[in-house]
């Protein structure tokens, strides 16, 4: 993929939100992605993600709505779409099979005109039960999902984006890895594709306003003799407007980031941080897999390619640090458990105390890790040190 590719797609970038560009960047490197948000406006964030799906990617889209109480057999259908003519079979027919776990159920749904949405968007996984989370995870590791009766295959181009509330408990740590990168929508961010603009709705405003525009126009439009129109009033439907992205696009965006260099001393610097996060003393085991090492360089190359530059620079490394770590860290708590304000452990795992560390100062400096913000500024605090405590290679 050569140079006007990536200018190509900067240009095209440029007028995107950060919601379209976390979409953006988890299809350029073929992942899925996490957006964060209040709790009460998750259901203005799907339909955002919805409409952007469709305007800028030309691609349908299922929402999901995720409970403790949910069942396979609801996960199944949520994911669904009605197949395009076009689209063709995507399943592959099995006789049926015996299942004898007790999480499988005996009417999956089964329908000829129905397979698996391009985009899926998953509100509150983090609240399923560990079954739906893992079949969740099987989808985006095998690009296919099992019933009794066929294997539902997802489309060449598939997104998963799951939506959680700020501050709420942690998804699965095996689904958590799989996750390119995560994004909080602030309150105070827009939502353009869903709700008006300002210009919009202040439209009627000042002096030359359609209310007085109606007023002066009605005595001429009175004296208009108006004839009966030969015309059928029936008109065609319009047509949406074409996508920002089209298909073929969107098939050739993952051969980008492998064309952005990486040098040894950034791939050296990307490690470091990995292993400081490891070994810091408010994580615990499992922050920082190889997974997450790996992706930390694609996303870093995807991030380079979205400003287009041609070329990898530790600012770069820094943002992509924030996105791909953050949904990942495991951190002690004040106490153990999940859920907003609770770490995956209690300070008793703070790291420390295996070396003869006090006690109370382990306890004051947890409370001060997670004295303002939650989960949310806890793990912000944390990537800060880590960042700083990692220089930059010259």
């Amino acid at each position: 993929m050569d140079s006007p590719a990536v200018s190509s797609l900067a240009s095209k970038a440029r007028s995107l939100s950060s919601i379209e560009h976390a979409m953006l960047l988890s299809l350029m490197g073929k992942q899925h992605c996490i957006i964060e948000g209040e709790g009460e406006a998750l259901e203005d964030l799907g339909e955002e993600v919805k409409a952007s799906a469709r305007e800028i990617f030309g691609l349908k889209a299922a929402v999901v709505e995720c409970r403790k109480e949910m069942t396979m057999e609801d996960f199944w259908g949520g994911i669904m779409v009605e197949e395009d003519e076009e689209q063709g079979e995507e399943r592959m027919r099995l006789p049926p099979v015996r299942r004898t776990s007790s999480y499988r159920l005996s009417k999956p749904p089964d329908s000829e005109s129905r397979s698996i949405a391009p985009v899926v968007i998953a509100r509150n996984l983090n609240s399923a039960s560990q079954h739906v989370q893992i079949q969740a995870l099987e989808l985006i590791r095998t690009s296919r999902i099992f019933t009794h009766t066929a294997v539902y295959t997802v489309p060449k181009t598939f997104l998963l984006v799951i939506l959680s509330a700020s501050n709420s408990e942690s998804l699965n740590k095996h689904l958590g890895d799989f996750i390119f990168l995560s994004h909080f929508h602030s309150p105070l961010d827009e939502l353009p594709r869903t709700q008006p603009t300002p210009t919009q709705t202040d439209a009627s405003d000042g002096p030359n306003s359609a209310d007085d525009r109606d007023n002066t126009d009605a005595a001429s439009l009175s004296s208009v003799i108006h004839r009966p129109s030969t015309r059928s009033h029936s008109q065609p439907p319009k047509k949406p407007p074409a996508p920002i992205f089209s298909i073929e696009t969107l098939s050739s965006l993952h051969l980008i980031p492998p064309t952005i260099p990486l040098p040894p001393s950034l791939t050296s610097h990307i490690h470091t941080l990995a292993i400081t996060i490891r070994i810091h003393r408010a994580c615990l085991p499992g922050s920082a897999s190889p997974t997450s090492t790996k992706h930390l360089k694609l996303l870093s190359r995807c991030l380079a390619a979205l400003h287009g530059m041609d070329h990898v620079t530790p600012s770069l490394i820094k943002v992509a640090v924030d996105k791909g770590m953050s949904h990942r860290l495991r951190l002690i708590g004040p106490e153990p458990g999940k859920g907003a304000g609770k770490g995956d452990k209690g300070w008793q795992y703070e790291r420390s105390l295996q070396w003869g560390g006090s006690e109370e100062a382990a306890r004051q400096y947890v409370r001060d890790l997670w004295r303002e913000g939650g989960r949310r500024g806890a793990v912000e605090k944390v990537l800060a040190e880590v960042v700083e405590g990692c220089p930059v290679p010259v």
